[in-house]
């Protein structure tokens, strides 16, 4: 396959999605956004986190430029990794449409998403007027961070026993796999966003440039060297933040806590409306996450149920994952109180995020918006679409 292939399976990737940067930024601001109210995959998820970063950029002031480059890349990073976890987890559909391996084929779907990431590393890190090298190298440490958590969620994936739901992840552990594979790009976006609000003498310091970079990339033997210039460099700032507007170390540290909490709740979010809500089936399916019997925290909480770990065994050791199936291992879920506990739990977690988002007005505002829908708690084994 040539450059072309991968050019032409990027291309088509990504109109697939229909992720359009630009079109979602002046859609926000005109009040116009588009995407299913019920969140979740490539839906109001990708909305309601693209109104967060654009209302915590509003903030703090951060300048068009920087801002624009940093929603592209986090569209193109979206989007190509929907397109890798497609191929994952066996989803032969996205948005109701063909996913990108089913049209292109695995090779090409793969080869395409990757390119995109790639291309978009470059020329965004390249479109910085300032702190170019040293944005690359946060693009790259991101990259490697969502793979890995990709990886990680691989080891909970059926393997014909009841193993995974035997001895299922702790919430923890959930937590931690959450933070890499979707948290990621949240904390990507905080540390781009406190770069470029550093003042533009800050570049000009005799500083090394590994002081800036995330320690597991710097070369041993700028280690030392850029733990003490760094601190200098820091506390400078850090002295002058209120006179520059810049953020100070300590601001930055709990907006990147912040974020990195935001991520996590955007993945459990997620993983609850998709077994959860209605709107969200007559976008994407009945249930997809049953069908593809992934872990996730809610199945983790369920498997302690001795009735409903029994229901989950058969779905999980069956050789396809037939309706029948996925609705009985639903109903599981209504009826041992896991989807009414999953809403509460979010809730609570929205509500502390929410106050913790206080001193950045636009952000509350967006979070304010992104609501916890109600479960379903009827019974859906007939269901079907606008049923």
């Amino acid at each position: 396959m040539n450059r072309r292939d991968y050019e032409m399976a990027g291309k088509s990737y990504r109109e697939l999605n229909g992720l359009d940067c630009m079109k979602s930024l002046a859609a926000m601001q005109q009040g116009k956004s588009s995407g299913s109210a019920s969140g979740g995959k490539g839906g109001g998820g990708s909305r309601h986190r693209e109104r967060l970063f654009l209302g915590l950029a509003t903030s703090l002031s951060l300048g068009q430029r920087p801002l624009t480059l940093s929603l592209s890349l986090l569209s193109t990073f979206h989007s190509s990794s929907l397109a890798i976890d497609d191929i994952v987890d066996g989803s032969e559909t996205r948005r109701g449409a063909p996913a990108a391996w089913q049209r292109l084929g695995i090779g090409a779907a793969m080869t395409g998403a990757y390119l995109a990431v790639l291309d978009a590393v470059h020329t965004t890190a390249g479109g910085f007027r300032r702190w170019r090298e040293e944005t690359r190298l946060l693009l790259v440490a991101a990259l490697v961070d969502a793979h890995a958590g990709q990886a990680e969620e691989l080891d909970w994936r059926p393997d014909g026993t009841d193993g995974p739901l035997l001895e299922p992840p702790s919430d923890e552990r959930l937590r931690i796999v959450a933070a890499r594979k979707t948290g990621v790009a949240f904390l990507l976006m905080a540390d781009v966003i406190e770069m470029h609000l550093r003042p533009w003498w800050a570049e000009w310091l005799p500083v090394p440039a590994a002081s800036w970079v995330p320690a597991h990339l710097r070369e041993p033997s700028q280690r030392s060297l850029a733990v003490s210039a760094g601190a200098v460099l820091v506390a400078i700032v850090d002295m002058l933040a209120p006179l520059t507007g810049s953020l100070s170390r300590a601001s930055w540290i709990s907006l990147r806590n912040l974020l990195g909490d935001l991520g996590v709740f955007f993945q459990r979010r997620d993983d609850y409306v998709n077994v959860a809500s209605p709107p969200y089936w007559d976008s994407h399916g009945f249930c997809d996450d049953l069908h593809e019997r992934k872990m996730t925290w809610l199945i983790a909480h369920a498997v302690t149920d001795e009735k409903s770990r029994a229901v989950l065994t058969s779905l999980w050791t069956a050789p396809e994952a037939t309706h029948t199936l996925v609705a009985a291992a639903h109903r599981a879920l209504q009826l041992d109180g896991t989807l009414t506990w999953a809403a509460a739990s979010l809730n609570a977690e929205h509500a502390d995020l929410t106050a913790r988002a206080s001193r950045y007005p636009p952000v509350a505002e967006a979070l304010g918006r992104l609501t916890i829908p109600p479960p379903c708690l009827d019974d859906c084994s007939a269901w079907t679409p606008s049923s």
